[in-house]
C-alpha cells in the first residue's frame, strides 16, 4: 500500500499479519468447535457465581428495555435529544485541536545548519566547532554526529550545509518535561540563534518514519504561472519573515536558494563543428575533470575494487584551469577549451526540485508548544494567502 495508508500500516505490519494468521486458525479449527458446544441445550447452572452473573444480566437488560419503551413513548423529546446531542458532537469536533499524529519523544532529534550561499566547507567546518561546544554542554545528550556538506532537508550535498544527528540519553535518565525532546530542541534553537555565522535550527523527527524527513509540517510551494527562481526565493523569505505574526507557527524554513554564485561554461557549439570537434568528446572531457569514470574491477584480497578515473580535488579548484583542458579534433590534435569556450559568473539555484510538475521550494513549519498541527496548517494557510496571494 503506497501513500500515507502504507506508513501507517507498516508500523503494524508484523500485527497484523500475526492476527490474520491466527484468525484464520480460530475460525478454521476453534470456533465449530466452540458454536457445537454452545448451542447445545443447556439446564439452568446451579453455580452461584453463574447464577449471579446471569441475574445481573437480567436486571441490566430490563433496565435498557425500559428505557427504550420510554423513548419510544415520546418520540418528540427522543428526537430533540439526539438533535442536541449531534449538535454538540458537532461543535466540540470543530473547535477541538485536531492532529494528525501527535509528535514523540523518540530518544533523538536532527539539527540543520545552512551558511550563506556558495560558503566553503571549512567555514562550515568552523561554524560546526561552535555546535559542538553547545551540545556537548547538554546532559541529556548521550551522543552526536555531524555530517558537514549534507543536508537532509535539501537532501544533497552542499558545501554551504551540514546535518546533525543527536541522541538522547534513556528516557529513564531525563525524567522530567524540561529533559523532553521537544524541550532540549527549544532551549538548544534559543543558543544557537548566537551564531551569526549561520541559520541552525532543530527539529524532532515524524512521529511515524517514512513520513517526511523531519518532523512538523512540510509544505510544497509551487510556481504554477513560472514567475522565476527570484520569485520563489522572495515568495520564501516574505513566509519567513511573516510568520511570527501567526501564534500557532513556532517557526518558518526552508533550504531554496536562488541566489547560488555559480560558473556557467558558454560553450559556442558552432565553432566546435567548425574545428572538427566532436561535441560528445567535449562533454565526456569535462565529465572526466569535474566528474568521474568507471573503468573497470579488479579482485584484490578476497574483495572486489572499482578502477575510476577523475581530476583530483586540487586540479578542480581554479576554474580557468577547465580552459586549458584539451580535445581532439578529426586530425587527432588536442584543441584548448579557450578556443571555443568562455567562463560566465551568474546566480542560479544549488538544487532544482520539483513536485506535481512544478518548480518548488520546500518549508518546513513546526507548531509552537501547545498548538495542534490542525492549527498550525491552518495558520500556515493563511498566512500564503495573506502574503503570497494567487501567486504561487
Amino acid at each position: 500500500v503506497s501513500g500515507i495508508s502504507g506508513q501507517l500500516y507498516k508500523q503494524f505490519a508484523l500485527t497484523i499479519a500475526a492476527s490474520t494468521v491466527l484468525s484464520g486458525f480460530n475460525s478454521l479449527t476453534l470456533t465449530p468447535a466452540l458454536c457445537a458446544l454452545m448451542l447445545q441445550p443447556t439446564r439452568p447452572s446451579k453455580n452461584p457465581l453463574y447464577r449471579g452473573f446471569n441475574h445481573l444480566y437480567d436486571k441490566t437488560q430490563g433496565v435498557y428495555d425500559r428505557i427504550v419503551e420510554y423513548l419510544l413513548q415520546r418520540p418528540v423529546a427522543s428526537i430533540v435529544s439526539y438533535a442536541v446531542f449531534t449538535l454538540i458532537a458537532v461543535l466540540l469536533f470543530v473547535k477541538w485541536p485536531s492532529t494528525f499524529v501527535p509528535e514523540e519523544d523518540d530518544g533523538y532529534f536532527l539539527a540543520v545548519v545552512q551558511l550563506p550561499p556558495a560558503s566553503s566547507l571549512e567555514r562550515t567546518q568552523a561554524v560546526g566547532k561552535q555546535i559542538n561546544k553547545i551540545l556537548d554542554s547538554y546532559p541529556e545528550i548521550k551522543d552526536y554526529i555531524g555530517i558537514s556538506g549534507f543536508s537532509v532537508m535539501g537532501g544533497g550535498e552542499q558545501s554551504n550545509a551540514a546535518t546533525y544527528f543527536i541522541v538522547l540519553k534513556n528516557w529513564n535518565e531525563r525524567k522530567g518535561k524540561e529533559h523532553t525532546a521537544e524541550a532540549v530542541v527549544q532551549r538548544f534553537n534559543m543558543e544557537v540563534y548566537g551564531i551569526q555565522e549561520a541559520e541552525i535550527f532543530a527539529m524532532v523527527p515524524p512521529a511515524i518514519p517514512g513520513l517526511g524527513a523531519t518532523g512538523g509540517l512540510q509544505l510544497q510551494l509551487e510556481d504554477r504561472h513560472n514567475l522565476g527562481a527570484t520569485e520563489m526565493q522572495r515568495a520564501v523569505e516574505t513566509l519567513m519573515e511573516h510568520y511570527r505574526n501567526y501564534p500557532a507557527l513556532a517557526s518558518v524554513s526552508s533550504q531554496y536558494q536562488a541566489n547560488v554564485p555559480q560558473y556557467f561554461l558558454n560553450i559556442d557549439r558552432d565553432k566546435v563543428q567548425l574545428m572538427g570537434i566532436q561535441l560528445n568528446s567535449v562533454f565526456t572531457a569535462l565529465g572526466y575533470y569535474m566528474g568521474e569514470a568507471y573503468v573497470n574491477d579488479y579482485v584484490q584480497f578476497g574483495r572486489i575494487y572499482q578502477v575510476k578515473l577523475g581530476a583530483g580535488d586540487r586540479a578542480q579548484r581554479i576554474i580557468d584551469d577547465v580552459l586549458k583542458l584539451g580535445v581532439p579534433n578529426a586530425s587527432g590534435e588536442m584543441v584548448p577549451f579557450s578556443s571555443f569556450t568562455q567562463i560566465d559568473e551568474q546566480l542560479g539555484m544549488d538544487q532544482i526540485n520539483r513536485y506535481n510538475m512544478y518548480s518548488t521550494a520546500s518549508v518546513t513549519c513546526n507548531a509552537a508548544p501547545g498548538s495542534s498541527s490542525g492549527e498550525a496548517i491552518k495558520q500556515a494557510e493563511n498566512l500564503i494567502k495573506t502574503q503570497l496571494g494567487n501567486e504561487f
